[in-house]
């Protein structure tokens, strides 16, 4: 994969959680390509962690033990800026997505990367706009 690997926080969350599956995370992270994230990404995943235990599918145990192991990925990744912000906008406008999504998709443009998300409509945005998408399989 010549611009490396887009890799959307749904996917890290499903590696993270332990009742979810992590078949695009471990195809992701088996890969030799980089691993790209927006500069939001680490939020993202960390909220989603927090709602989590917030609503009791977390123990507290498991939340920490949790967040350690986002810290120490979190090491391994590249934090690549996204900053156009007319470009990240029309995305989101034309395909009704939020900003946040949005930016994977403009990021996974700019560095001519495969997206790895488990999100429908992010998937559906990146087939519109040609973004080759990373498959669990």
């Amino acid at each position: 994969m010549s611009g490396g690997i887009v890799l959307d926080a749904s996917v890290m969350v499903a590696e993270l959680m332990p009742d979810e599956d992590s078949e695009l995370f471990n195809r992701a992270n088996a890969s030799e390509a980089p691993i790209l994230v927006p500069e939001h990404w680490f939020a993202e995943v960390l909220n989603s962690l927090i709602v989590h235990h917030r609503y009791k599918r977390l123990t507290a145990t498991e939340f920490h033990a949790l967040r350690q192991q986002l810290e120490i990925y979190f090491q391994h990744i590249v934090v690549s800026p996204c900053t156009d912000t007319n470009h990240i906008s029309r995305i989101a406008h034309d395909h009704k997505l939020t900003a946040y999504d949005a930016i994977y998709l403009a990021l996974a443009q700019q560095q001519r990367a495969h997206l790895a998300t488990l999100d429908d409509a992010m998937i559906k945005a990146a087939r519109k706009l040609k973004i080759k998408l990373l498959a669990a399989r």
